[in-house]
């Protein structure tokens, strides 16, 4: 199961999944010989995708836990994680710390920490720091994300983001993943990508890249249009750690941007 909101890495007993994770069997353990389609988790806001070369789970809670007030949730409405046989490949930043820094708190729930569309300065939701309370509540919740259409093939979400619509549209295959983001103004937006720790990048062309797995898995990473940069961030697996991984950006203009993952890569590189 991927981190999704906050992560404290804290428990009282630690829980048998054979048994106590029942109800949840689905989302941990399911059956490759099951019917390929998405799982649609409403009341939660989560759904997933799997089939044998990939994992995929998109976030989009309805809304904000605690009454609305935040409490755990990040901003992550549309964001993805995804996973293959083997390992975690893009991942949520996590959590970090809750109290000790204001500003890391702030950051590890912010926009820009998940793998999603960011405007620089624009949450989609806002939060405060003035007291420690602020640190876990949300000041005024923007983005409401809408499911738009689930199918066996594809979903398409949208949220309020910013001064227009931010829809993104998910169209899955065996071996690969097509996604088309759609963003109905021409300011400049980045596209973020958490890879995992052990995770690093070969560049193939202007608009293509390798992602080699730490088990030298590999995926193919395209994108029709914008610029890519890749830098290092801190990746926080579980409460008060950090390590360094990479992050993929793509910054662009344009009302529309597609991007693919191919799983059919060889040794050949």
């Amino acid at each position: 199961m991927p981190q999704i909101g906050d992560n404290d890495s804290g428990y009282i007993l630690r829980t048998n999944y054979g048994e106590s994770l029942k109800n949840i069997n689905y989302l941990l353990h399911k059956d490759k010989s099951d019917p390929v389609e998405f799982a649609t988790f409403a009341d939660f806001g989560l759904t997933r995708y799997s089939n044998e070369n990939y994992d995929l789970f998109i976030k989009h809670s309805p809304a904000l836990g605690n009454m609305g007030k935040g409490g755990h949730d990040h901003n992550d409405a549309l964001s993805f994680t995804l996973s293959n046989k083997s390992s975690e490949i893009f991942v949520n930043q996590g959590t970090y710390c809750y109290t000790a820094d204001r500003n890391l708190r702030n950051h590890y729930r912010s926009t820009e920490a998940h793998n999603v569309l960011y405007i620089n300065g624009v949450e989609q939701n806002e939060f405060y720091s003035a007291s420690k309370d602020d640190l876990f509540w949300v000041a005024k919740q923007k983005a409401i994300p809408k499911v738009i259409s689930v199918n066996h093939i594809s979903f398409i979400g949208e949220i309020d983001y910013g001064k227009s619509t931010y829809r993104r549209t998910y169209f899955v295959k065996n071996d690969s993943l097509i996604v088309k983001e759609s963003y109905s103004s021409n300011i400049e937006k980045e596209l973020h990508f958490h890879l995992n720790k052990g995770c690093y990048v070969k560049y193939l062309n202007e608009n293509s890249i390798l992602i080699i797995t730490q088990y030298d898995e590999k995926i193919r990473f395209t994108f029709d249009n914008g610029e890519l940069e890749i830098k290092d961030y801190w990746l926080s697996p579980e409460y008060g750690v950090k390590i360094k991984a990479y992050k993929l950006i793509i910054k662009f203009k344009q009302e529309e941007l597609n991007w693919y993952l191919d799983f059919t890569e060889k040794n050949e590189y």
